[in-house]
């Protein structure tokens, strides 16, 4: 039959404390340790990176903000290039009108003096030219007239 022997129960009972105490010291200990060291470790690498994340969103609105500011750089170089053309084209544009009138001043001048030379040669040479029809005349007439 089946009997109670309290020696082997407290035998028993002593036994499972000792072999829990071992196990607390040597087991659990050493085990719960190394979970609280990896749960550190991983609350560690989530803040870092949290911490990362926002570095990057920080760059990311820095680079957006230096991509506008280029963009409006480039914008303003590009409408100051634009202005300096049209000024630099009715700059060569006028400097263009101003030499053609000149060159027709020149040309104006030119053909007056050129005219006024030609008439001047046409008076001589109507002049020679009367000349000589008065020598002709006196010639022909020496005979008739004195």
């Amino acid at each position: 039959m089946l009997t109670i022997d309290f020696f082997n129960i407290l035998f028993i009972v002593v036994d499972l404390l000792v072999l829990y105490l071992l196990l607390k010291k040597f087991l659990f200990g050493p085990v719960i340790r190394v979970m609280d060291e990896r749960k550190a470790l991983l609350e560690g690498q989530f803040a870092s990176a949290s911490e990362t994340e926002k570095k990057a969103m920080e760059l990311k609105k820095q680079y957006e903000a230096s991509i506008h500011t280029a963009e409006a750089e480039s914008a303003r170089i590009l409408e100051k290039a634009r202005e300096d053309g049209e000024a630099e084209y009715r700059r060569i544009v006028s400097e263009a009108g101003e030499k053609a009138d000149q060159m027709m001043e020149k040309a104006q001048t030119a053909i007056a003096e050129e005219k006024e030379k030609a008439l001047k040669e046409m008076e001589s040479d109507i002049a020679a030219l009367a000349m000589d029809a008065a020598e002709k005349i006196l010639e022909e007439n020496k005979g008739g007239w004195f």
